[in-house]
C-alpha cells in the first residue's frame, strides 16, 4: 500500500501552499490584535524616599534626632518591608 507523501505533494502545488502560508499568517495576526489585554494583572510598586537636610549638623545630631525616629517611623508602618538608610554628612536618606 503507497502512503501519501504530503511533502512531495507541497512542493508539486506551490501556489496553494503559499496561500495558505499567508492566510493562516493574517489569521494570526489578526487574532493577537484581538487578544484581551487585561491577561497581566496590574501591580504598583510602592517606594518611599525620605530625605532630611540639615545644614550645619553634626553626624551625631542627624543620627540621633533625624535618622533614628525616621527608621523607626519607617519600621513601625505594616506595609514597609525594608528600611535603608543613606547617609553623607549633612544629608540622611531612608529608601
Amino acid at each position: 500500500m503507497k502512503h501519501f507523501n504530503l511533502s512531495g505533494w507541497a512542493v508539486s502545488h506551490p501556489a496553494l501552499i503559499l496561500f495558505l502560508v499567508v492566510a493562516l499568517g493574517a489569521a494570526g495576526f489578526f487574532s493577537y490584535e484581538r487578544l484581551g489585554r487585561a491577561e497581566d494583572p496590574f501591580f504598583t510598586v510602592k517606594v518611599v524616599n525620605v530625605s532630611a537636610i540639615w545644614p550645619g549638623a553634626t553626624a551625631a545630631e542627624m543620627q540621633t534626632q533625624v535618622a533614628d525616629p525616621s527608621r523607626r517611623s519607617c519600621r513601625n508602618c505594616r506595609i514597609s518591608k525594608r528600611c535603608r538608610p543613606i547617609r553623607s554628612r549633612r544629608l540622611r536618606r531612608c529608601r
